[in-house]
């Protein structure tokens, strides 16, 4: 068994700050860690919003060691400036994919129930969200929760992809993708290096904060997400001065063309594809296929193991060779009749202000 465990809130700069160094650790030991969970993208996203936000900290008091992290956000939901109910959900949403634990795989079902103990005791919240999460932990975080005291909802979430990097670009050329893309890419990418207009190029410190711009601004103007594009911005650049960005873009004079950003995981050998942005006036000559596939050859040239594309069933995507996998979403509520008409009422609320402003 182990010692006595402890749950530590932590929920200013200052104090995340403090606890790196364990935070790192865990990620390393920890089997489930994931780029959207570490402490680097972590901080970006703090720095960033305006929402209030926890972390919960689990320490060995025997020890004094942190042996588990689950950042959250809080926040409140309603109409007219009242909200009734009070939200909360892992820390990053909606941009966060594969939310889950950080924690010491010894003890871990241990671990995982003090967590959940202290979210029903310790936190104030009606309802509690995670979604897109792979975490096989999961189960046992939920199982930790009773049934006189709280509904869970599970759904399917988007698909995972990631393609599992041979030892050689050619092999991956061969092996993970069809006659027709391999046409497309080789296409592709003769008509950008032959047109002396095209150029490809990666991002220097000299260059890097016109690229994040650009980079953002590509992808505002498909999806118009003013405040998301801000918790891009952020991540990004915190990303590049760790050496933990690679981000790459085609030029057409002065023009930018398309641009992709991976953020790279070192400790568990993964590229991954954080933001693909391209100018619609160029889809023709497919110009976000030709950064995609030579990142995934630089990733094996940098010896990395996997080429993570996120989430989604896109069909650019699913042309790469990736395997899918699953994720859930999670909702759990408690069973208080106040907050069981509160969500009446409000969703019913919704569909009103829907059918007036459709």
């Amino acid at each position: 068994m182990m010692g006595k465990l402890r749950v530590d809130r932590i929920n200013n700069p200052s104090s995340f700050k403090k606890i790196k160094k364990d935070w790192e650790q865990l990620y390393r030991s920890d089997p489930n860690s994931n780029v959207y969970i570490s402490w680097l993208w972590m901080y970006g996203w703090f720095s960033a919003t305006s929402d209030k936000w926890v972390v919960l900290g689990v320490k060995n008091v025997d020890t004094s060691a942190y042996v588990a992290f689950l950042p959250l956000t809080i926040f409140g939901r309603g109409y007219f400036g009242i909200y009734p109910i009070r939200r909360i959900a892992h820390a990053g949403r909606p941009i966060s994919a594969y939310p889950g634990f950080l924690c010491s795989p010894d003890f871990e079902p241990e671990i995982i129930r003090v967590l959940a103990f202290y979210m029903q005791s310790g936190l104030r919240w009606d309802v509690f969200h995670l979604d897109w999460t792979k975490d096989p932990r999961l189960g046992t975080f939920l199982t930790s929760f009773p049934d006189a005291k709280f509904s869970i909802e599970l759904s399917k979430g988007l698909t995972s992809l990631c393609i599992t990097l041979p030892e050689d670009y050619q092999s991956y050329l061969k092996i993970n993708i069809g006659n027709r893309t391999r046409r497309t890419i080789r296409h592709s990418t003769n008509v950008i290096q032959k047109n002396e207009r095209y150029k490809i190029k990666y991002s220097t410190a000299e260059t890097i904060d016109r690229d994040i711009e650009i980079t953002c601004k590509l992808w505002f103007n498909r999806w118009h997400k003013e405040r998301e594009m801000e918790w891009h911005r952020k991540i990004l650049f915190y990303h590049f001065e760790n050496d933990l960005l690679r981000l790459s873009m085609i030029w057409d004079g002065d023009i930018p063309v398309a641009t992709l950003a991976c953020l790279i995981d070192p400790v568990n050998k993964i590229y991954n594809a954080y933001i693909a942005s391209y100018n619609p006036d160029y889809s023709k000559i497919s110009p976000g296929i030709v950064l995609i596939t030579k990142s995934i050859k630089q990733a094996i040239d940098e010896n990395y193991k996997f080429y993570d594309l996120t989430l989604g069933m896109d069909p650019y995507k699913l042309s790469l060779g990736p395997k899918q996998y699953e994720t859930e979403n999670v909702s759990i509520t408690r069973k208080r009749l106040k907050t069981a008409v509160t969500l009446m009422i409000m969703k019913q609320a919704g569909r009103v202000f829907r059918k007036l402003f459709k």
